[in-house]
């Protein structure tokens, strides 16, 4: 037990006090009844010494242990609970200490000798008084698992089954955006552990892209919460490490489970996406099997999936009425009023209002992927072999910022370059094209593309688009240096050294004489791909001086050197590399 109780018996007494109350509520039974019902249960356990001990030292264990307990125990009692109820309700009452006992009589028996009625009118027991079960979600779950038909009922013991999930459908459209929106928002980012989610939100700049992202936080931190035991539940088909379900989420939890990975608190967000949206799609699937004139190739991106196209049905509020709705109601003289359902009806019901013309859902699940575990310089170089580079005119460079004011803009725009650059890796292009063609027509991306960013990228060619991928960046943490926030505190901490006074009187005298925008861009990239720790062996060390790294990073792309370059000195190294870039944006500025 963690973390271990000081007092383990009252620990163990209140368990079994909540165990017992919540068995009551499932089984709509009072607390007679449920003490009853565990007793039944302990009577079918086997007696005598155990030839060998269960191994409940790992969570498999525990689970085949459950299995067999439940096999050989807890379902012999539950298939005919009120039977079984009855039978030992009987023996209660004549039991000899017991015999002739007014309660006894009232509870269980014919009261009518005790009372001056007539015995011929059927109200006049006292068992047809018994207050008639309450119907609740867990107690219908009970009763279609006590049914022996259920085979024959799929779609509807599968709902059941999800139930829980069914709760939180609804969120996904919104969930979907938050994976958007946290690609955008905090891009190239390998995750935080020094920062808690609610200081990365605190970063965002007050307005409504904070309030909107912040309260879809909000809402992937609830959904998880609520499903994290059926996720663990469920780890092995999903791949997620159960450690991540032990502990609630937090705003002040790690800002790691805002940053999109495949593994790590990460992947949380994913992991949730991807488990709605399989809850939602094997609902779907058995609908369709059952109903076999459903079109079965509808289906519909993640992105663009909205809350009218997904298994919508709230349990209390629409499945228990129509569950009522087809309940069959018996009485016969001197006994309990009975009730019966049509159990095919009810899924029948459940297929047509809550299901039919329902799309599946395709996963994007790479798109939301923290796009640093591979170093991007692989891609650019990928494009290179395929595509002639060039730069951009310098006033289209100018236009470009002066549209791009917005840092949620030029992140939506670094999103849709990067995007079209994997692809462009791959499969070459007419370096003429325009880039928006490309992006709208060949991978139909028009829908993910802003007015303003459409407008921005207007003039870039397939030959342009390195280059617009650099000015992006470049832009993006100028734009940041703006909001007086640091763009590189990513960055390992040797790369974060401070230059002298006398090495920026010597950097001031190199700017003089060199392109600075075009020594910015290139200086920015090798900071912003060459030095994480995820480009392993390609990575450059900070005792490199930032000349000669600079001579060669620019061979190495096949272009020419930098005009002024001999006079940088060769002792500033580039651990001073982003104080460096600094000092080169305020020189332009100037």
């Amino acid at each position: 037990i963690h973390p271990r109780p000081n007092d383990v018996l009252s620990f163990l007494w209140n368990h079994l006090q909540k165990d017992l109350k919540v068995l009551g509520e499932t089984l709509d039974l009072n607390m007679d009844n449920t003490a009853v019902t565990v007793h039944l249960i302990l009577t079918k356990l086997p007696t005598g010494s155990l030839v060998t001990r269960p191994d409940l030292s790992s969570r498999q264990g525990r689970k085949q242990w459950e299995t067999l307990v439940c096999k050989s125990a807890i379902n012999l009692v539950l298939q005919d609970l009120q039977k079984n109820l009855s039978i030992a309700q009987e023996r209660i009452a004549s039991d000899d200490g017991l015999e002739g006992s007014p309660l006894m009589n009232a509870l269980f028996g014919d009261p009518g000798a005790m009372l001056s009625l007539p015995s011929n009118c059927p109200t006049h027991c006292s068992s047809f008084w018994t207050l008639r079960e309450t119907m609740t979600v867990e107690r219908f779950s009970q009763f279609l698992g006590e049914t022996p038909a259920r085979s024959s009922l799929p779609l509807l013991c599968l709902f059941i089954k999800k139930i829980n999930c069914v709760r939180q459908l609804h969120h996904l459209p919104e969930l979907a955006a938050l994976q958007a929106d946290l690609v955008r928002t905090f891009p190239l980012m390998s995750g935080s552990t020094s920062q808690t989610i609610a200081q990365m939100l605190h970063q965002i700049p007050a307005g409504y892209q904070r309030k909107t992202l912040t309260e879809r936080v909000d809402r992937f931190i609830s959904v998880w919460n609520f499903l994290r035991v059926e996720v663990a539940n469920n780890s092995a088909d999903l791949g997620v490490d159960v450690n991540l379900c032990e502990k609630e989420v937090t705003t002040e939890s790690t800002g790691e489970y805002l940053t999109p990975c495949r593994y790590g608190p990460g992947s949380c967000l994913q992991t949730l996406v991807d488990f709605l949206s399989e809850t939602h799609n094997s609902l779907v699937r058995v609908a369709r099997s059952v109903n076999a004139h459903e079109d079965s190739e509808y289906s519909v991106p993640l992105g663009s999936v909205s809350e009218t196209q997904l298994t919508l049905c709230h349990p209390e509020r629409e499945l228990l009425p129509l569950v009522l709705a087809n309940c069959n109601y018996t009485l016969e003289k001197g006994g309990e009023m009975g009730s019966s359902y049509d159990l095919l009806a009810i899924q029948t019901q459940l297929a047509r209002r809550f299901l039919a013309g329902k799309p599946l859902i395709q996963a994007d699940t790479l798109r939301y992927l923290n796009r640093r575990l591979q170093d991007f310089s692989v891609v650019l170089t990928e494009v290179r072999t395929k595509i002639h580079q060039e730069a951009l005119k310098g006033s289209v460079s100018s236009a470009m910022r002066t549209v791009l004011r917005s840092y949620t803009d030029v992140c939506d725009a670094i999103f849709v370059v990067e995007i079209g650059l994997r692809f462009l890796g791959k499969t070459g292009g007419d370096p003429e094209r325009h880039l928006l063609s490309y992006l709208t027509e060949s991978l139909q991306m028009g829908s993910q593309i802003s007015n303003t960013v459409f407008k921005a990228l207007g003039e870039s060619k397939l030959q342009h688009c390195i280059f617009t991928w650099q000015l992006l960046n470049g832009w993006k943490s100028e734009l940041l240096l703006n909001r007086k926030q640091d763009p590189f505190q990513k960055l390992p901490s040797e790369f974060q050294q401070k230059l002298t006074e006398e090495e920026r009187r010597d950097l001031k005298a190199f700017l003089d004489v060199t392109d600075v925008d075009t020594f910015a861009l290139e200086l920015h990239e090798i900071l912003l791909l060459k030095t994480s720790n995820t480009a392993h062996d390609q990575a450059y060390q900070s005792h490199w001086d930032i000349r000669s790294t600079l001579e060669v990073h620019l061979e190495q792309k096949t272009l020419p050197p930098l005009l002024g370059l001999e006079d940088l000195p060769e002792e500033i190294p580039l651990g001073k590399g982003a104080d460096v870039w600094r000092a080169a944006v305020e020189f332009k500025r100037r």
